[in-house]
């Protein structure tokens, strides 16, 4: 490799490390019933929810249960079943794009 490339991807490197305690990240919420997930979806008055699965899950009826809580509980549940195993980051990209049509994504 390039030395001078090599000592600019370790400055950027570094920058990183020096950034990790700034940045603004999000400690997940772990729900163990999926009553405690809809008091928390009314609780920031969220009326309609993205749930992100994969087909085989959705086909076994995983998660018929929380849809229907959801749809009891008066929340919109859009349901994309279209995720590989595995997800590469593209699928990442694309998870925050349509964050800005909903204002709740599940995973």
């Amino acid at each position: 490799m390039n030395p001078v490339k090599k000592i600019y991807c370790r400055c950027v490197q570094f920058g990183f490390r020096l950034a990790i305690p700034f940045m603004p990240y999000r400690k997940p919420q772990i729900f163990s019933t999926f009553q405690q997930c809809i008091e928390e979806l009314k609780a920031l008055k969220i009326n309609s929810l993205l749930l992100v699965t994969d087909s085989f899950l959705r086909g076994s009826g995983a998660t018929a249960g929380l849809e229907a809580l959801l749809q009891e509980a008066g929340i919109t549940c859009h349901v994309y079943d279209g995720t590989k195993p595995n997800p590469m980051g593209a699928c990442a990209v694309y998870k925050n794009e349509l964050e800005y049509f909903y204002r709740a994504v599940m995973a």
